[in-house]
């Protein structure tokens, strides 16, 4: 009967393990994509602004609506504000290949 409980035990352990990487996997996976996503966002932003006007009332109006639209579409989370945002994190990082560094920082996680 002992040994019964100690395979057990341990088949209950490693499959805990397992559980335990894939949610950690799956969390690094879904971070890598908000990341990947909101630079892209941002980097749409800016080349949509370098092909028109690049006034301050032109940007304003146009993160405006684009929030009300991708809210209306996506719920919270695109504020004009949270737009700006990942337009200003686009500028921050695009001269630092971000796509390369956040790539490679996720496969060592798998």
């Amino acid at each position: 009967m002992e040994n019964i409980q100690k395979r057990e035990d341990n088949l209950f352990e490693r499959i805990s393990e397992l559980i335990e990487q894939a949610r950690k996997r799956v969390v690094t996976a879904v971070n890598v994509a908000e990341v990947y996503t909101k630079y892209s966002v941002g980097k749409y932003i800016v080349e949509d602004e370098q092909q028109g006007e690049q006034r301050a009332e032109y940007g304003a109006k146009l993160l405006k609506h684009l929030s009300e639209q991708l809210s209306s579409k996506f719920g919270k989370g695109f504020s004009a504000q949270n737009l700006a945002n990942m337009r200003q994190f686009y500028l921050t990082y695009s001269k630092d290949e971000i796509f390369q560094t956040v790539s490679r920082e996720s496969e060592s996680d798998f």
